[in-house]
């Protein structure tokens, strides 16, 4: 109805320390006398059916303690720290520390760290711990956000990598201009190191200057990015805490999207005394854009000078602002098929006449043949609009609609992407994906899919909460392999050991595989005797997935809870694995 809508806390109880942890045994504990005390009576179509009460219940109460956990307002600290909050939220001498049991353990130099194939106590298992970060669990961060992150290194002087902000970092005992620190650690390499953190600056200036930001200046973490933590610390500290990150992590920004000129350069924000132009000057009324503000006039090569950040989204009738998350999305795009977000060169732009967001352009990874060879390209691209779920699509029982070349254009020219389809007469809504198929430079045919794109940018949170809930959904599908199986080619009724150019099609492997499952205890939704599980139907095998798995076992579907998954192959050192 237009109206905005803001979550309403009046029902929640004050919390304190470690009371935000919301967890499956607490709720599954408690009554259905002790729900509805705590819920008060709420209408449902249970009727007297006990069962269905309980499940109604618990699932009301699990939105409310979600909702009063998640609900934090927007009246605190200027300069928001998400990345370094979620870094102490996570850490052995954390807040939270103590929900992780045993988990968390002393290194050689005394240095506290969180073990991920550590194994409970006896004395965890019968406090039940660890609570929470448990290792054989995923480990799903989301990142709700209207801001970039401003975290700096002297937020977390005990874990940052840049030791001149270390507690004690600038102290210089044998005046030889050198930190003790980075001589202690570093040893002949100091100096190398010291440059690196430093650059031309002594010690002074640099402990001044790239350790944290001015606090009276409000564009200071655009304005001094050089004093924020680097963001390949957090990357490297969440891989740190599973054994296999690829199939254990996922993270998930909910923030607004980087901005570009018209040639595609990502727009950064540089403290300046005079516009680039002084038509770029900004105007005062929210509801007036000056367009010229996200153009190379006022930003050439991207670098915008002296003006504020542009916003992502700003519409003033419908109460939506945010300025581009790129700190948040830089450790997305890090942590690659386990980021969401949006995808560079991909983000909604704005149309002036909707007031709103609209997604046209789609960035090809690989050079298309016909780009480099300046052929047809209208001929040799085919672009489809597909529908992500066929029982909730705006295509209808078409499920897919081919464009024709007068739908879309290619642009070969826009930032650093090789190659960028751009739709002309119309935007693509959520519930569609884009498919692109196209011969690249090797006469190779290659096929692009849109991924979702996460953004806060929305009337409500309903699209970026369900593409995330699908991720994790796929990520309880999928099974990490520490080795390759055997890949092999059948011809004329005998096997074969496939050559260079057939291992990079997964499809060659499955015949030294068997995947199977059971499910036959009492907790599972579904009895299920053993079965073998059928390639290409119900599991698909993917390469070259991460740094710690050579390949994954994906379920198509979700298996049945408390479900029993067995994978058997023979690998390429001939073993068999199981």
């Amino acid at each position: 109805n237009g109206e905005n809508i803001y979550p309403n806390t009046a029902d929640c109880p004050a919390v304190g320390p470690n009371q935000n942890v919301i967890n499956s045994e607490e709720i599954d504990a408690k009554t259905l006398p002790q729900l509805i005390e705590d819920l008060g009576e709420l209408p449902n179509d249970c009727g007297g059916d006990q069962t269905c009460q309980e499940k109604f219940y618990r699932k009301a109460y699990l939105e409310k303690r979600f909702r009063c956990s998640a609900t934090l307002g927007t009246q605190g600290y200027l300069f928001e720290k998400g990345l370094e909050s979620m870094r102490i939220a996570l850490s052995c001498d954390g807040p939270n520390a103590s929900l992780f049991g045993s988990c968390c353990q002393t290194d050689a130099n005394g240095q506290l760290f969180y073990n991920p194939v550590c194994e409970p106590t006896a004395e965890d298992q019968a406090n039940g711990f660890p609570a929470f970060l448990r290792p054989d669990a995923k480990l799903v961060v989301v990142i709700i956000s209207d801001e970039n992150d401003c975290s700096t290194p002297s937020d977390n002087k005990g874990l940052t990598s840049r030791l001149i902000c270390a507690n004690q970092g600038d102290i210089d005992a044998d005046g030889d201009g050198l930190p003790d620190i980075y001589q202690e650690k570093y040893r002949s390499a100091a100096s190398e190191f010291f440059q690196r953190d430093c650059g031309n600056y002594s010690i002074a200036d640099c402990k001044a200057n790239r350790c944290e930001i001015s606090y009276n200046q409000s564009m200071a973490c655009e304005w001094n990015r050089s004093a924020l933590t680097d963001v390949n610390e957090y990357k490297d500290f969440l891989q740190k805490l599973k054994a296999k990150p690829d199939v254990q992590i996922i993270l998930a920004p909910v923030v607004g999207f980087r901005g570009y000129t018209e040639k595609g350069n990502v727009m950064v924000y540089n403290q300046a005394n005079d516009y680039a132009d002084p038509l770029c000057a900004p105007s005062n009324d929210r509801n007036v854009k000056n367009p010229l503000l996200l153009t190379e006039t006022c930003c050439p090569n991207g670098q915008c000078a002296k003006i504020s950040t542009n916003f992502s989204c700003d519409i003033a009738q419908k109460d939506i602002s945010a300025v581009p998350g790129t700190r948040y999305l830089e450790l997305a795009s890090l942590l690659g098929i386990n980021g969401l977000g949006c995808d560079a060169y991909e983000e909604p732009q704005f149309d002036m006449e909707s007031l709103s967001y609209q997604r046209k352009g789609f960035c090809l990874p690989i050079l298309p043949n016909c780009v480099a060879n300046a052929g047809d390209c209208s001929t040799e691209i085919s672009v489809t609009l597909k529908c992500k779920n066929p029982n909730d699509c705006s295509l209808g029982n078409t499920q897919e609609m081919a464009l024709s070349a007068q739908d879309w254009t290619l642009n070969a020219s826009y930032g650093n992407c090789p190659a960028r389809i751009e739709l002309l007469n119309q935007s693509l809504s959520n519930d569609l994906l884009v498919e692109i198929a196209y011969i690249d430079q090797n006469n190779v045919l290659q096929s692009y899919q849109s991924k979702s794109c996460v953004n806060i940018c929305q009337d409500d949170f309903v699209e970026p909460l369900k593409i995330i809930k699908n991720r994790v959904a796929q990520l309880l599908s999928t099974y990490c392999l520490d080795r390759l199986p055997t890949c092999r080619i059948s011809e004329n009724g005998t096997e074969r050991i496939c050559s260079a150019q057939e291992e990079a099609n997964p499809d060659n492997y499955a015949s030294s595989m068997i995947v199977s499952r059971q499910c036959l205890a009492d907790t599972c939704d579904v009895q299920e005797a053993r079965r073998n599980l059928a390639y290409n139907t119900e599991w698909k095998l993917r390469l070259n997935t991460g740094e710690s798995c050579m390949a994954t076992v994906e379920l198509l579907d979700l298996p049945p809870a408390a479900s029993e998954l067995s994978i058997e192959f023979i690998s390429s050192s001939n073993a068999t694995e199981e």
